[in-house]
């Protein structure tokens, strides 16, 4: 079944109009698209249906448009699944409209980037149609308006080379101040040195340790609200509902958490990525260590291929990577979200021309599907650096393996230290014993902004 979308597609769909069920977002009706809800008497507004309409009479920035596509694509690939099983999307995010067919995937959405990302796209259209409506009244401000917006995004865009596929996932305003006894609790946490002592289990089973102790005090100032922000890494903002994401998979016991909020975000993981990076570009021998890539690369080469080998060859350019057209870089991990339900890791040799596809659920064993994946993204890599064409090779090695339904994300984690780093690292052989001491780690180096001890 075919799955492409494109804006050419959706400019040329008639639509009808219905109410708009978003705060403020007038004018826009639903679109007859193969992903909308046909089949429900009631008239139901999605994210799809509005974008859908605006871009019936209204162009995108560029920037914006493989953004767009790739929701509305991950959208029609919903309901597509959704039809086959003879299943409904009725489970709507109120927050940016996307549909699911179920309540759980519903809730790993929601806080998630994309659901950021389809927040702020529908809040641009409602900015750009309210500037459309003063205009009737008052022409001049709302071109100045109008012009000062795309203005400012021109420029953002500009000045942001090195993430020209991110939209921020931060809320369009500035996020309210650390009040003093969280932010005293942070600075404490920062100052407080990890070691592998720092965490054990109980005759319970319940882990303990000073680490613990810690966070369970920043974790009950933090239960209240997640809009602050605990630490700044690069351009990706650790709020407190990033801390809620990876502490609400560890026994409730523990912390004040619903585990069912515990599915990893790409948030977390790329804010991990930037860690290991920073990490890799203070050894020697980083070229001859795996480096691991956005989640964002793959996400974006779905959509725009060009786009995202040219943010890819700015980032070789900028680490020294890439030298005179040659790749210098010889292995590098690639982590890939399927279908917004499940993470797993590419591990790409170029020197050797393999890959592997490492599925926490089977690390040795993956879909086909998912090794189809990889081949596709291999086979652009060859054409784009003139390489040989890449297989793929089974990885045979002994690796933890994902038991449950909501922890691949720290076992991609996992495995990206793994291979950036040395196998027989204390705090990896540490993490390896218990999927609930890795969630504390991974949380301790994002509040702490460091990969301290690897």
């Amino acid at each position: 079944m075919d799955t492409s979308l494109s804006l050419e597609n959706l400019q040329a769909t008639k639509s009808r109009p219905a109410q708009s069920h978003f705060p403020n977002l007038t004018g826009v009706g639903h679109v007859n698209t193969s992903f909308s809800f046909e089949h429900q008497q009631e008239t139901v507004i999605t994210f799809d249906s509005i974008v859908g309409n605006f871009c019936f009479t209204n162009k995108l920035p560029t920037f914006l448009e493989p953004h767009v596509l790739a929701l509305l694509n991950l959208g029609k690939k919903r309901y597509n699944y959704a039809i086959e099983r003879g299943l409904s999307c009725n489970e709507r995010c109120l927050r940016c409209l996307q549909c699911f067919m179920r309540p759980l995937s519903l809730a790993k959405h929601q806080g998630s980037k994309e659901c950021d990302k389809a927040k702020l796209i529908l809040e641009y259209i409602q900015f750009i149609q309210k500037c459309k409506e003063r205009k009737n009244s008052t022409a001049k401000n709302s071109q100045d308006s109008n012009t000062a917006l795309v203005s400012d995004i021109e420029k953002e865009q500009e000045t942001d080379e090195d993430s020209p596929m991110d939209i921020s996932s931060d809320e369009p305003n500035s996020p309210p101040s650390v009040p003093s006894p969280l932010r005293d609790l942070i600075q404490d946490f920062q100052s407080f040195p990890l070691s592998p002592n720092c965490l054990h289990f109980d005759e319970k089973g319940l882990l303990k340790g000073s680490l613990i102790d810690k966070l369970r005090l920043i974790s009950q100032q933090s239960v209240q609200t997640s809009k602050y922000v605990l630490q700044n890494i690069q351009n990706l903002q650790i709020t407190q509902s990033v801390m809620e994401n990876l502490l609400s998979g560890i026994c409730s016991e523990i912390f004040p958490f619903s585990r069912t909020k515990a599915w990893l975000t790409d948030i977390p993981i790329d804010a991990m990525q930037l860690l290991i990076d920073s990490k890799l570009q203070e050894l020697p021998d980083k070229c001859d260590r795996a480096v691991p890539l956005t989640s964002l690369f793959y996400s974006s080469f779905v959509v725009n291929r060009e786009i995202a080998f040219r943010w890819f060859k700015q980032q070789l350019v900028k680490f020294q990577y890439l030298h005179e057209g040659e790749l210098l870089l010889k292995q590098f991990l690639l982590p890939i979200n399927t279908g917004n339900f499940h993470w797993i890791l590419g591990v790409i040799d170029c020197t050797k021309s393999t890959f592997s596809i490492l599925d926490p659920f089977q690390p040795a064993n993956p879909p086909n599907d998912y090794i189809q994946k990889g081949q596709l993204v291999c086979d652009a890599f060859s054409q784009e650096f003139n390489l040989p064409k890449f297989t793929h090779k089974v990885w045979n090695y002994s690796m933890p393996t994902q038991q449950d339904t909501h922890n691949c994300g720290v076992f991609v984690i996992w495995f990206m230290l793994y291979f950036s780093f040395s196998p027989d690292n204390v705090y990896l052989d540490l993490a390896s014993s218990s999927i609930a001491k890795m969630r504390v780690l991974i949380t301790s180096w994002l509040l702490k902004g460091s990969l301290e001890g690897m």
